[in-house]
């Protein structure tokens, strides 16, 4: 949807809009997800945004008056994307709390196979076009991640972690293999311990179809994984001229 004055979606409010809304819009406080929001640093500051319900369920997120960068400004959230980015916090609080910030150690926690993922092959094809309910084949080309992106718009992410990581992480790993003329390895020097990796035998290029997954579905935005596997095999080509 495309930015307009009028219409607030998908834009930055500025202070006066937010009181307008607030005064006269007849949005309330939310106090669960404001409290949700709530930080305190470690150097004893503190982040006080405020979270505002309006009478159609949409969602004015109020930045800190006291903040340097947009005290008192807000942006407006239809209620299911606020709902999935509250989602997403939690998520991602539960993660940094156990450890797992970083994509392998992510990927390290939901992981059925581990590396013996890269042995399940062609098996895991099936995993990916059963549990989206994909009838076209799997080919191993760019097509066959947007049909992978089109499906799992819908698709419950925290199943997706369970169920869906390893097949994808191999299946985009495949894709830029066949791109690249490489070979699956295992890490054994950089951080994260063994995970598998997409390499160039002879180069020491890392391709990382685990981040690829990781930062694509995070159920705030759509996924895009046609776009990041392109990005990566890009990426690392321009590395290499």
């Amino acid at each position: 949807m495309p930015k307009s004055k009028d219409f607030p979606l998908n834009r930055r409010l500025k202070k006066g809009e937010v009181k307008a809304f607030i005064e006269s819009g007849g949005a309330k406080l939310h106090r669960e997800y404001t409290f949700d929001f709530y930080e305190k640093y470690r150097n004893g500051t503190e982040k006080r945004d405020e979270v505002y319900e309006l009478p159609n369920g949409d969602f004015i997120y109020v930045f800190d008056p006291a903040s340097q960068s947009v005290p008192g400004k807000g942006n407006y959230w239809q209620k299911d994307a606020f709902l999935r980015f509250v989602s997403w916090k939690k998520r991602v609080d539960e993660d940094y709390k156990h450890g797992r910030a970083a994509s392998v150690d992510h990927w390290r926690h939901y992981t059925r196979l581990g590396n013996r993922l890269i042995e399940a092959g062609d098996s895991l094809l099936t995993v990916i076009s059963t549990e989206l309910d994909i009838p076209a084949e799997l080919d191993y080309g760019y097509e066959s991640l947007a049909l992978i992106d089109n499906a799992i718009i819908n698709y419950d992410l925290s199943r997706a972690w369970e169920v869906l990581y390893d097949a994808l992480v191999f299946y985009i790993g495949q894709i830029i293999v066949e791109r690249i003329s490489g070979a699956w390895d295992i890490n054994v020097k950089n951080y994260g311990g063994d995970y598998p990796y997409v390499t160039i035998p002879g180069t020491g290029e890392y391709y990382m179809p685990i981040n690829i997954v990781r930062s694509e579905l995070d159920g705030v935005k759509g996924s895009n994984l046609r776009k990041a596997t392109s990005d990566e095999i890009r990426i690392h080509a321009f590395k290499q001229l």
